[in-house]
């Protein structure tokens, strides 16, 4: 079973990156949750060769972990910032007020 979830989460998260939204080089990536799924987007990213990867979790144990895999920057959620918004705001104010050019969703949250 180990392998299974394993098996998915890579395929899932790297084949978003890598094959449905052809992440280019020098682009901007934010990731919003870095659990499995989310890590293997993060890794699509590094390996495409994004400039910024940001990640976004309400456990900062996660962003270590993202860190790791190649995020170059990370974002701590408050669990009450309904909708993200003022994570939003501060991914805003990282890439210079444009938002990231690629954003994936990887928290299983439907609200998001």
């Amino acid at each position: 079973p180990s392998a299974s979830i394993i098996s998915c989460g890579v395929m899932t998260g790297y084949g978003s990156g890598v094959n449905a939204a052809h992440v280019e080089p020098g682009s901007s990536v934010v990731v919003l949750g870095a659990g499995g799924v989310g890590l293997n987007v993060i890794q699509a990213a590094n390996v495409s060769w994004a400039s910024e990867i940001i990640a976004i979790d309400v456990n900062s144990d996660k962003l270590d972990m993202a860190e790791r895999f190649g995020a170059t920057s990370t974002l701590l959620a408050d669990r009450n910032d309904a909708g993200l918004l003022q994570a939003a705001e501060q991914v805003k104010a990282m890439t210079d007020g444009r938002g990231a050019d690629y954003a994936f969703e990887c928290t299983a949250i439907p609200a998001l």
